[in-house]
């Protein structure tokens, strides 16, 4: 289908696109200062109207720092009022296109009403949302990056007529894009989107239609032209040889194996020391391996092949796990560095790469939520989109693959339609055979090795099951292990995260009709049920409410301590716990009753509907759902109790302030607890270190004052035994590399 056709097949023959450069960012207060709008017909431009806009106010010296437009530029050019007429009639009545459309709406909007004009209701076209959900895995989104992206130039970025021709451009290029879905995804996406008006819903309807012409489910109208380099998580190799007799010469050599399948190959002298180093410390049972390796060693090649030469005996020893801080290093190991080692060892290798639950897609909450989307605003319907169109392409279910997701900072939905406990590896994920995290789960007890983070790592040590028995593990960026540590081992308390998990348990939320529903239909059966969430519903109404009376004492109490006019809070440590929440011990211990109270509720509901379905088949959400509900209320008691009682010399407390509306008469301070321990040293010892058989850390940067003992005291190994420290030189010749200007 050629572009003309296309174009005509979505009613898009005509559009024009659009764009405000204006004083601010509020259409109420803030006035236009350019305009530009530029027509397009069968995909060329044919039209354009520019023109500097005197806004009669000043223009902060801000904006013309983004933007080049000056007060002096806009003195002599006309007003609002000289050249609205003239500029609603270029619009006429065609599609209009726009890169965050929204913003530039709300202005025109404004404009049409401050000078009496009718309002037409325009069908909209928002290039942002388009490129979130077809360009899902790029980091940025802006019209900067998305002109690069495409080639376009991106001189006089932040004027109206450049950026608008490159909205209009990059329009049609995404269309193109767009048209290569087939109709059963297309229809999916409208479902999502029925009976909204956010922008781009007429080119999905559309497209749907001239999809459902052409009589193909399975094909677009056109090829696609960008394929997404979606990877997987799960590498197996079936090599015929055995790494058993395999030594670190025989690899790293001059004419080792690596040599004949790497196409950048150098000896490295010091890659195959430390290679040899540490197959010996993985080998001798109670060993443990501190290891500075510079820059340019080849230091993940060289541990990779160490934890594949004990992968060997993973059936009594269970698999090797290598935690790095970063994901690119991560992706670098996975993708990069295990596939060309295996190939040159040619031996059986297993591997998963794992994160933590919370990171993956749960495909029945999110039809779930996608049936009950009347429960959501149209920002987040847009913010769901890019979601289907990365699931249709996604071998991991990694959200994090999902930048057009995580750049909406939608942060709740997240929750909502992650991984979380009770899903994926129940009955109620099976018709997704087990969702992304459940199938994940199982390769993990069949791998020879596990790439992890620290953060997975640190959290395994506190929680069972997260990873299948192991002894050996491999640490790389162990310079961040200790900040991991003190990550994991911390509380945090804010009343919007509380809010947010009080109304997770809340029969009566929206967002919880789908569970209430079955509660309901249950409680026409057995009337004690019906009383019993009546009971649950109002139990959670309470204790929202003495959270927002404990939280408004505190900001009160506390007011003096922050001040909205500095760029940075203060975080007060306190030293006397008791005595700083002593003037709020009654809406304290209402509070706590309230967490009590709900555990109570919850655990009655719960016995009933499992006497309703002792089998536990009838009923599995509410099952999940219930006991779901009892961790998070004992959770928060637990929270609460160790931040306001008994306070423990071995954790230190602090508060933080943070002011919302800042500069408007709704401006407010929220208040923030915390907590951690003082030291992690002593917990990293008893139940990491001391529960492993081997481990290496290893870094490019471990050592303070050319001595490992700084590093050795912060992660519990300063009198740990039988570590062996030792450092090897980087192969790079910086003073021949490296200038200094």
């Amino acid at each position: 289908m050629q572009s003309k056709e296309l174009l005509h097949s979505l009613k898009l023959s005509t559009f024009t696109a659009f764009d405000f450069e204006t004083t601010g960012l509020d259409p109420n207060s803030d006035r236009i200062i350019e305009i530009a709008a530029i027509r397009f017909e069968h995909g060329e431009i044919v039209d354009r109207f520019v023109s500097l806009v005197n806004p009669g106010i000043d223009i902060p010296n801000l904006i013309t720092e983004i933007t080049g437009i000056s007060n002096s530029m806009v003195y002599k050019s006309p007003t609002e009022a000289e050249i609205i007429d003239d500029f609603l009639s270029f619009l006429g009545d065609s599609p209009l296109v726009a890169h965050n459309i929204r913003f530039d709406e709300q202005f025109l909007s404004r404009l049409c009403q401050r000078h009496e004009k009718e309002e037409i209701n325009f069908k909209k076209y928002d290039t942002l949302q388009l490129a979130r959900s077809l360009l899902f895995e790029q980091p940025v989104f802006n019209l900067t990056a998305l002109s690069d992206f495409y080639g376009l130039s991106s001189d006089n970025a932040h004027r109206a007529e450049n950026d608008t021709e490159n909205t209009g451009l990059i329009f049609l290029e995404l269309i193109k894009e767009l048209a290569g879905y087939p109709l059963d995804f297309v229809s999916k996406v409208n479902t999502l989107v029925q009976g909204t008006d956010i922008p781009n819903l007429h080119l999905f309807v559309d497209m749907a239609n001239a999809l459902a012409k052409k009589g193909d489910l399975k094909k677009g109208l056109i090829e696609h032209g960008l394929i997404p380099n979606c990877k997987t998580n799960i590498f197996s190799h079936n090599g015929p040889n055995s790494v058993g007799s395999l030594s670190s010469e025989d690899v790293f050599g001059n004419s080792g194996a690596l040599s004949k399948v790497h196409p950048n190959f150098e000896n490295r002298p010091n890659q195959e020391k430390y290679a040899k180093l540490v197959n010996e410390i993985l080998s001798e049972p109670g060993k443990i391996g501190v290891l500075e390796a510079g820059t340019g060693l080849g230091k993940s090649m060289a541990y990779l092949f160490g934890a594949i030469k004990e992968s060997s005996n993973v059936e009594e020893n269970g698999p090797v796990i290598i935690a790095c801080n970063t994901k690119h290093l991560q992706d670098q190991l996975f993708h990069n560095d295990l596939p060309q080692l295996s190939e040159a060892l040619n031996v059986p290798v297993k591997a998963v790469l794992l994160k933590g639950r919370k990171n993956y897609l749960c495909k029945t909450r999110l039809n779930w939520l996608i049936s009950d989307s009347k429960t959501l605003d149209g920002i987040d319907i847009e913010a769901l989109i890019p979601i289907l169109f990365w699931l249709h392409w996604t071998k991991t279910g990694d959200i994090s693959e999902c930048s057009g997701f995580l750049n909406s900072r939608r942060n709740w939905l997240k929750s909502i339609i992650s991984s979380d406990t009770g899903f994926c590896t129940s009955e109620v994920c099976n018709r997704n055979n087990g969702c992304f995290y459940g199938n994940l789960k199982k390769s993990i007890f069949q791998s020879h090795v596990i790439v992890a983070n620290h953060s997975l790592l640190m959290t395994s040590v506190s929680t069972e099951g997260l990873l299948p028995p192991y002894n050996s593990v491999i640490v790389d960026e162990a310079h961040n292990l200790v900040k991991a540590a003190y990550d994991q081992f911390k509380i945090e308390w804010s009343e919007q995260n509380v809010s947010y998990q009080l109304q997770s348990i809340d029969p009566s939320n929206p967002r919880s009709s789908r569970w209430n529903n079955i509660l309901n239909h249950l409680g026409e059966i057995k009337p004690d049920v019906r009383d019993t969430r009546e009971q649950l519903k109002e139990a959670v109404k309470d204790s929202l409410q003495y959270l927002n009376v404990f939280m408004v004492e505190l900001s009160q109490e506390n007011q003096y301590r922050y001040n909205s006019t500095k760029s940075y809070q203060d975080k007060p440590i306190l030293d006397n716990i008791e005595k700083i929440y002593s003037s709020q011990k009654s809406s304290l211990d209402q509070l706590k009753k309230s967490f009590e109270s709900i555990f109570t509720v919850l655990d009655r509901l719960k016995k009933m509907v499992l006497e309703a379905d002792p089998k536990r088949t009838d009923y599995p959400v509410l099952h999940s759902i219930l006991e779901r509900g009892l961790e998070t209320s004992s959770g928060l008691l637990n929270t609460i109790v160790h931040l306001t009682e008994n306070q423990n010399s071995e954790w230190v407390y602090w508060m933080e302030g943070d002011f919302k509306n800042k500069g408007t008469s709704k401006e407010r301070l929220q208040i923030s607890l915390h907590a951690s321990l003082v030291d992690v040293s002593n917990t990293l010892h008893t139940s990491f270190f001391n529960k492993l058989e081997n481990c290496i850390l290893t870094s490019a940067t471990l050592k303070v004052e050319n001595s490992f003992n700084y590093f050795l005291g912060r992660v519990g190994l300063g009198d740990f035994g039988n570590v062996l420290t030792k450092d090897f030189l980087s192969p790079f010749l910086y003073n021949e590399q490296v200038s200094y200007f």
